[in-house]
């Protein structure tokens, strides 16, 4: 008996010791929409500048699997490469524009612990400046919703597909924002 005890810990010990799995959200695509949105708001170029998040915020555990960024280890970086892939696609990135956009990320999570249904929230603090003027100044923030099961071998691979849904929609609100759109038009 005191064999199986010592064994039992010996076995608890070591897998306390195994680091955690992690797995990398996939790389973030140009929305065709998000590009027409663009198109149709807006009028004036944007450069980017810094994107910046929370240490705590830079975390996402999908049932104890750490979901990392795969741009530097960093969802900002992440949220960057999105809208500068976009606004280029949409032909209003100028990296001598006036106009630089930046963002800090305030919330960013998704959440697998669902039965049948998984989350994501996010909320960006987006900022435009003008030759040194605030033009525009707003929390941006989207929510979306998957399938999900009790199930950890699908609720996870939901869950890490999701991500680019997350900022996908997070993109899209902030494209359709009224205070944007005015920001950007002639």
């Amino acid at each position: 008996m005191t064999k199986i005890i010592k064994h039992l810990l010996a076995v608890t010990a070591l897998v306390a010791l195994l680091p955690a799995c992690s797995t990398l959200a996939p790389q973030y695509a140009p929305q065709v929409e998000n590009v027409n949105s663009l198109k149709e708001s807006a009028t004036k170029d944007l450069k980017t500048g810094d994107f910046t998040i929370q240490k705590k915020q830079n975390s996402i555990s999908l049932r104890g699997t750490s979901l990392k960024s795969p741009n530097e280890d960093s969802y900002a970086v992440y949220l960057q490469k999105a809208i500068t892939s976009e606004l280029n696609k949409a032909k209003l990135l100028n990296p001598l524009s006036p106009r630089v956009i930046t963002a800090n990320i305030v919330e960013n999570d998704l959440d697998a612990t669902g039965f049948s249904e998984g989350e994501g929230e996010m909320e960006v603090a987006f900022k435009i400046e003008e030759h040194g003027k605030v033009i525009f100044n707003k929390n941006i923030k989207a929510k979306i919703t998957w399938p999900s099961s009790f199930i950890g071998a699908v609720a996870i691979p939901n869950a890490q597909q999701s991500y680019p849904k997350l900022v996908k929609q997070l993109l899209a609100n902030l494209y359709v924002d009224q205070d944007f759109v005015k920001a950007l038009k002639n």
